[in-house]
């Protein structure tokens, strides 16, 4: 059996803009009263939370500092075998050195999707890396020779309680939309397809060549919203959203729970005895 391991109230994070802003793991900062940020001078300051995305993962923190140096995200998906470096505090390091400890290693795998249900995370495309990683590292940069985040280190599977070169990084791309999203709107905004759907049951569908027992069909389109710019029409039968299969009207909230606007889906729907795949961006909504 593997242990998901994660220690809260010691972590690390990342200076993303010169006047304050940081982000780490919701896990690190999560029911905790005062958070203080301690910087590679070794100067202390307490933190306000921003906003955070407990289902991500994720936490954004200010501190009242200007002048800082930030670390840029990659663009670019990393690829499998791509050596990579992990940076953080394990154990708590930052009580003996300021200076971040690395360590090295390679993208091992990319867009694993994890449930962690109990805890109420689901972490979705994430990077598996061997480097080194701790309790400790958790909301660390993991980067690329480059220079730049490839993903915020945010777990590890181990039976031992250490490492074991089972590490796994939310991706950078995923983090740029959490962070836009609340310095946008001050929260993530609820998403929006643009698409109303009703149940179907298996008589109709097999009348129209499917033998399956229930299913859900596209009943109204919004006009320039997203599922119409996809391409998606009135009728059609959603089948599969990202690989899962929809059969009930309660599907299509479990299959999108956890992404962000900004975010593309792929949809496998049934029109006219064709099977078609639809790409749709999702937007947002206050």
């Amino acid at each position: 059996m593997n242990y998901l391991e994660k220690v809260k109230y010691i972590g690390t994070g990342v200076i993303i803009s010169e006047n304050g802003y940081i982000i780490t793991n919701y896990h690190v900062i999560e029911n905790a009263k005062d958070i203080i940020v301690t910087l590679y001078n070794k100067k202390n300051y307490r933190a306000k939370v921003v906003g955070y995305d407990k289902i991500n993962d994720l936490a954004l923190l200010k501190i009242n500092v200007k002048g800082l140096k930030s670390i840029k995200f990659s663009n670019k998906l990393p690829k499998v075998g791509e050596w990579v470096i992990a940076l953080g505090y394990p154990l708590g390091y930052i009580n003996i050195n300021s200076s971040p400890s690395a360590s090295i290693g390679i993208i091992s795998a990319i867009n694993l999707d994890f449930n962690f249900i109990e805890e109420g995370h689901i972490y979705r495309n994430m990077i598996q890396t061997d480097a080194s990683i701790n309790p400790g590292n958790s909301g660390g940069p993991l980067i690329n020779l480059r220079g730049s985040i490839v993903g915020i280190n945010t777990f590890i599977i181990t039976r031992s309680g250490g490492n074991e070169g089972i590490a796994f990084a939310i991706p950078s791309y995923r983090v740029k939309l959490f962070i836009s999203e609340i310095l946008k709107y001050g929260k993530v905004r609820d998403l929006y397809l643009g698409l109303k759907v009703k149940k179907v049951q298996g008589e109709v569908l097999r009348v129209l060549g499917l033998n399956i027992n229930q299913a859900v069909v596209i009943s109204n389109i919004d006009k320039n919203s997203p599922a119409e710019k996809s391409g998606l029409k009135v009728g059609d039968i959603i089948l599969k959203i990202n690989g899962m299969e929809i059969n009930k009207l309660v599907d299509i909230g479990i299959a999108l729970v956890g992404l962000y606007p900004g975010e593309k889906v792929n949809f496998l729907v049934y029109r006219k005895g064709k099977y078609i795949n639809k790409l749709l961006k999702l937007s947002g909504k206050l």
